[in-house]
């Protein structure tokens, strides 16, 4: 993959990329995009129910 990146830059864009080749790299990144949504998603809800600690007492009665 590496190559590709080197040949693209050499050749300015001008170098055809092959259709399986674009077709996985959009894949990929719809995927790492998902990925990401479903993290911060996970990420702030957590977040969110440590701000609420209602349910937690500053003094325990047993």
């Amino acid at each position: 993959m590496r190559n590709w990146f080197w040949l693209a830059i050499l050749t300015r864009g001008d170098l055809r990329w092959p259709r399986w080749y674009i077709h996985i790299l959009a894949v990929f990144l719809i995927g790492i995009l998902a990925a990401g949504l479903i993290y911060s998603c996970v990420v702030f809800k957590a977040v969110s129910e440590r701000s609420h600690t209602s349910h937690v007492h500053a003094h325990s009665t047993h």
